[in-house]
């Protein structure tokens, strides 16, 4: 029984570290994975005395196997390098103890082959979802309560996970039977978990009637369930056998399997790096909305426009953009490395066709993205053109499962994927869902959410479906982003447009960066992926004959570190091709801006909401100033820019930050401050450097009148202090409520209220305020002129 308590602490650790258990946030999901791992540990103690220099190795090792352990990619290598560090230092323990720890290698080697599969090869990926999708349908079925479930809602990672612990207990065991036995428990767990799923909702129900759980929020029954299938194969190992002492490690003995893998590993992740492009970037119009926001025509949301700020963010990058509005041609080809589509509005002419595919096949890309349920007719057109490429995007709208992407993106290994730290940088929103099949391989996955079907009655709605899941609907693993190569070209294709509009570029400018770099890099396509995986296959295969054949801990160990590392150098290996400098910018009709996001500013980053920036960056947009959020003062940063807006701060900037700023602001560049007394404790230390505070006299929702203007605060303050040579901009009742302080070529614009450039007080969705609207405008034509 003991021995079934550690195998399920070490399962269960796992399972939480690699993120199979949905419900938690990553980060306290691997924290959780730690807790478990650090309780199934402890049963292996004591380890032997502590002798000569051990226990400094111990000391200087376990600070990075916890990094590891808590790390999105590399917890593996945590785990791994924990077991061997227990059996180093536990040679005089219980041999029986010292040979189940041993046992524990195998199982994180399996699952890390399974691990790196899965992420690097498209045949892989798609095996495992079309496996899923036959096999989670035709057995609840079965059980009168059919689901359509991609393989992580279907339990599949988890069900994996216990099977490569069986597989660990085979090769010890070495018994038919135990073989028999070892493979079909997981299975059959998983078979009882998808039949009791009503059942399971039932008994939930019983302890909050509120609740309507699916199988993703139940996955920890089926980490239960197979776990109590384990307990009598635990019961059957004998480890105190002499047949199980493992030979001594002899490097002779051990190169083979390593060079095995290692060939495995390399052919399974190997890139052809590129080259930077110098062609320019055509974006195809095909009755595309091109606007940008302009003063005086509209406002509120229509008046934000589509794409049009797109070609103009790419010009400040330093590409040439051009949107193409005429029949395609060989000639506006020529002088282009990358082509992009977004929402056509009618098809491409079988001649344009033949010139993109070709320009494609000599090294061009092509970005296209469309939206959900055939919107505006544009999915024929769409389908019509990435036809060849293996891609379709489906009549449907992707829907996560909670409200928006956060926490529920799978994001693979990919170049345009590497700085997205958070779901919602990517801006993926509603889209539709795309129909992938190798070598085309999925990028982005909505891991947890679903395909709901449009209805073409639906015209008021756009086609779009019922928001709610059916039976045919599949749940988890939807794919939102694409990739597929031609030639020597690339394709991306996205099912969703939210990225690229203009009023969600502020947020996921470095998405764009990285897309466009990735895109512009030439020659840079896979080689045969069906190719690779065959390959891998069989080296790995080889590899685990001789591992097994001529097995020690030491080189189970090496074997599973670089099946972890070699991926992730040889991802990394193109993500240099045409690279810019972060934060380069070159004279263009806009300048840049920045929106601080590094101090937990009480705003919103979504811009649909009230609390969001979203009015001010489409006012700024309208004043040819491009703002972006930026989460890291750096001086390459402040160099490109002569606007610096911190909006109600809740974290203290730093001596060095203030530094910045400061010097920023001497050069000649303008810091806007907007906070309220109530969030002034963040912003005391800056102020106080040039003698400014926040007052504490409330002022309410203020109306100020500045010549024949007025102007409306939502919640004003006095700003108090500064120098003789300060411009009090606006007062009321004779208090500054927004100053400007010169700080030598620049200054320092302080605004008392930390909702003033919030949407609700300038521009939102459904409604907007003309006055600040007009005053926003002479406030940057003031700044403009200081």
């Amino acid at each position: 029984m003991k021995q079934f308590i550690r195998a399920a602490l070490f399962l269960t650790a796992l399972n939480f570290c690699a993120g199979n258990i949905p419900g938690l946030m990553p980060e306290l999901s691997r924290l959780s994975g730690l807790v478990f791992f650090i309780l199934w540990g402890v049963h292996y103690f004591p380890v032997r005395p502590w002798k000569r220099y051990g226990h400094v190795f111990t000391v200087l090792i376990i600070p990075i196997l916890l990094i590891f352990l808590l790390s999105e990619n590399l917890f593996l290598l945590g785990m791994c390098g924990s077991v061997f560090l227990l059996l180093h230092r536990s040679k005089n323990t219980d041999g029986h103890l010292r040979k189940e720890l041993t046992s524990y290698l195998f199982p994180l080697f399996f699952y890390a082959i399974f691990f790196s599969l899965y992420r690097y090869s498209p045949y892989v990926w798609s095996f495992f979802q079309k496996a899923a999708l036959l096999y989670s349908s035709s057995v609840t079925l079965t059980a009168g309560n059919e689901m359509t479930l991609g393989h992580s809602a279907a339990g599949f990672p988890v069900t994996i996970s216990v099977l490569s612990y069986c597989l660990g207990l085979i090769l010890w065991k070495r018994k038919i039977w135990f073989a028999g036995v070892a493979v079909v428990s997981p299975i059959l767990a998983n078979v009882i978990w998808l039949c009791l799923q009503e059942k399971l909702v039932q008994l939930v129900q019983v302890f909050n009637h509120a609740l309507k759980p699916d199988p993703f929020d139940l996955q920890v029954f089926l980490l239960l369930c197979s776990l109590l299938l384990l307990i009598p194969l635990c019961r059957t190992m004998k480890w105190a056998e002499e047949s199980h002492v493992y030979p001594a490690f002899s490097m002779k003995r051990q190169a083979l399997p390593i060079i095995f893998v290692v060939l495995g590993m390399t052919a399974l992740t190997f890139s052809k790096n590129g080259t930077e492009s110098k062609g320019g970037i055509v974006f195809l119009d095909k009755g595309t909305n091109w606007s940008v926001p302009v003063y005086g025509k509209k406002y509120g949301q229509h008046s934000a426009g589509m794409f049009g700020l797109l070609p103009q963010y790419f010009q400040m990058r330093g590409y040439k953009t051009k949107v193409h509005k005429k029949e395609l041609s060989a000639e506006i080809l020529q002088k282009a490395s990358m082509v992009a589509l977004f929402n056509p509005g009618k098809k491409l002419t079988n001649t344009e066709k033949e010139l993109l595919y070709a320009f494609i096949e000599a090294g061009g890309s092509l970005l296209v993205a469309g939206d959900h349920t055939d919107v505006s007719g544009i999915m024929g057109p769409i389908n019509d053109v990435i036809e060849p490429f293996n891609i379709r995007l489906k009549f449907d709208t992707a829907l996560p499962k909670n409200t928006g992407w956060v926490n529920g993106l799978e994001k693979r290994p990919h170049p345009i994927v590497k700085n997205l730290d958070e779901d919602y940088q990517s801006g993926v929103w509603v889209g539709a869902s795309l129909e992938v099949s190798p070598p085309a391989a999925p990028v982005i996955v909505g891991k947890q959410g679903w395909a709901d079907i449009g209805n073409y009655k639906n015209t008021k709605r756009a086609f779009l479906g019922d928001y709610k899941r059916s039976s045919s609907e599949q749940l988890g693993d939807v794919v939102l982003v694409a990739e597929a190569t031609y030639g020597k070209g690339r394709i991306l294709v996205f099912g969703d447009t939210s990225p690229f509009q203009n009023g969600i570029l502020p947020l996921t400018y470095t998405f764009m960066d990285d897309i466009i770099n990735w895109l512009m890099s030439a020659d840079g396509a896979r080689y045969y992926p069906l190719l690779q995986v065959v390959l891998a296959g069989l080296f790995l295969l080889a590899g685990c004959f001789f591992l097994i054949r001529h097995f020690s801990p030491q080189t189970v160990t090496l074997a599973l570190v670089l099946i972890v590392l070699i991926p992730l150098v040889s991802v990394m290996s193109p993500l240099k091709c045409g690279e810019k400098v972060p934060g380069a910018f070159v004279k263009s009709f806009y300048r840049p801006a920045y929106f601080d996001n590094a101090h937990l500013g009480r705003f919103a980053l979504l811009s649909s909401t009230e609390e969001s920036l979203w009015g001010l960056s489409l006012n700024l947009f309208r004043n040819k100033i491009f703002p972006l959020f930026l989460s890291e003062i750096t001086q390459e940063a402040l160099a490109n820019t002569e606007y610096y807006f911190v909006i109600s701060p809740t974290e203290e900037f730093c001596a060095k930050e203030k530094s910045l700023l400061d010097d920023f602001m001497r050069k000649g560049g303008k810091v806007i401050w907007s906070v309220g007394w109530e969030e002034a404790k963040a912003s005391e230390s800056f102020l106080k450097e040039y003698g400014l505070s926040i007052d504490a006299v409330p002022l309410g929702a203020a109306t100020v009148v500045i010549g024949k203007s007025k102007m409306q605060f939502a919640e004003a303050w006095p700003v108090t202090g500064g120098g003789d040579d300060k411009h009090v901009i606006a007062e009321k009742w004779d208090y500054p409520v927004m100053l400007f302080q010169p700080v030598g070529k620049g200054g320092l614009l302080v605004v008392g209220d930390s909702y003033f450039f919030f949407s609700k007080n300038i521009e939102s969705y459904k409604k907007y305020n003309i006055q600040n609207i007009r005053m926003l405008k002479f406030l940057m034509d003031y700044l403009k002129k200081i």
